[in-house]
């Protein structure tokens, strides 16, 4: 009955845009209502801490017994400061959670999913029984969820499923994971947790693998993992820049350079502006990234277009961490100058010449690690064939 009145409330000033806030949380009350007399009171459900006899109420056909078993299940694993995680997967509860995760009911969909969530994030054996229950494939669907609570357990399980294996990754590239984060990173609701999520599951997609790195990276090429990190990349959080820089590195890599598909101009286009960004790495990571570019005759003009040489010459005028990430800044340059075409050269010399950038090289061919030196004599070399002074 309070459901039918509500719904009535709901119609009726739905057309106000200012009463939308208040009519979410009258449905929920609503809802929550008439869940609470679903469950059954008989039952003094909070003095049942043992797991198992929560587990033999979950299989009871009645939602009003599911209900109030997995919420009390739900409660046991929050007020513990260790989770008894074990005793969880021990119980066999495990495969009804997994049922419940594809319930047309909101509130079991979400206690069980956030059970199922904080489990995968144990250890490799816990993550390892919510992944034999067969769990990979409801978590998926659960990222459609219009329900953003329940999207986000979902995302979250995910996450340390895809962190703690290379075949929990596998399994989940093969049940369609990519399509579902391409759909949820393109969507204006995602929110910014949620984003860093994504990021964070796609870089442990591209994590290394001996021996199968190239296969993987190819399949994740094939699902179009491209196709969005256009979108991540423009976003204004850390976190989420430096997982992209980190897939892009990988898939950018010289045993992927052969695949022209990953040589976006446009996504070429935000790496170079990341080389003045306010994070040191993330201008590092920029620029390892544009190693690999610049090993590209025909993207040459697409970096010069960008303004590289000039933004490589600004992280030079400034104090670097370590050798190897000079190493990086000077070995662009090198590229650059090298695989560029003769109309190329020219505009490369003029930039070089307008940034500083002959007297900077002049002053590392003096350092004293031999790769630096011999790197920037290169250089010094192209700029002196070319009768060029500053």
């Amino acid at each position: 009955m309070l459901i039918y009145f509500g719904t009535l409330i709901l119609n009726k000033y739905a057309c106000f845009p200012h009463f939308s806030p208040y009519l979410v949380f009258l449905k929920k009350q609503a809802i929550a209502k008439a869940e609470e007399e679903l469950l059954v009171t008989e039952i003094n459900w909070r003095k049942i801490t043992d797991v198992e006899s929560l587990a033999e109420y979950a299989i009871n056909p009645d939602l009003g017994f599911q209900l109030a078993a997995v919420r009390q299940a739900r409660r046991l694993l929050a007020c513990k400061k260790v989770p008894p995680y074990d005793q969880f997967i021990e119980s066999g509860i495990i495969p009804s959670l997994v049922k419940f995760m594809d319930s047309k009911n909101t509130t079991l969909q979400f206690d069980s999913t956030w059970i199922l969530a904080h489990i995968a994030s144990g250890t490799i054996e816990q993550t390892a029984a919510i992944v034999e229950a067969d769990s990979i494939p409801s978590f998926i669907n659960l990222l459609n969820s219009p329900n953003k609570e329940i999207k986000s357990q979902a995302l979250w399980g995910l996450s340390h499923i895809i962190d703690k294996s290379p075949k929990s990754r596998n399994e989940c590239i093969n049940a369609g994971i990519i399509s579902a984060f391409a759909k949820l990173a393109d969507s204006e609701a995602t929110n910014l947790a949620d984003l860093r999520n994504i990021a964070w599951s796609l870089k442990n997609l591209c994590k290394q693998e001996i021996g199968n790195n190239l296969v993987k990276i190819e399949i994740l090429l094939d699902n179009g993992i491209l196709g969005y990190m256009l979108s991540l990349i423009r976003s204004q959080n850390k976190q989420i820049k430096h997982s992209v820089l980190y897939i892009l590195g990988k898939i950018m890599s010289d045993k992927h350079q052969e695949n022209e598909q990953i040589f976006d101009v446009k996504l070429i286009h935000e790496i170079v502006k990341l080389l003045k960004y306010n994070d040191y790495q993330i201008r590092i990571d920029a620029a390892k990234i544009i190693v690999s570019i610049s090993m590209q005759p025909k993207y040459i003009k697409t970096l010069i277009k960008h303004n590289v040489i000039s933004r490589l010459c600004k992280i030079l005028r400034h104090p670097l961490k370590n050798d190897d990430d000079l190493v990086v800044i000077l070995t662009d340059f090198k590229n650059i100058v090298e695989n560029s075409n003769k109309n190329e050269k020219k505009m490369i010399l003029k930039e070089m010449k307008n940034s500083g950038g002959t007297s900077l090289f002049s002053k590392f061919e003096r350092h004293e690690n031999e790769r630096i030196k011999n790197i920037c004599k290169e250089i010094i070399d192209f700029i002196d064939n070319h009768k060029i002074i500053e």
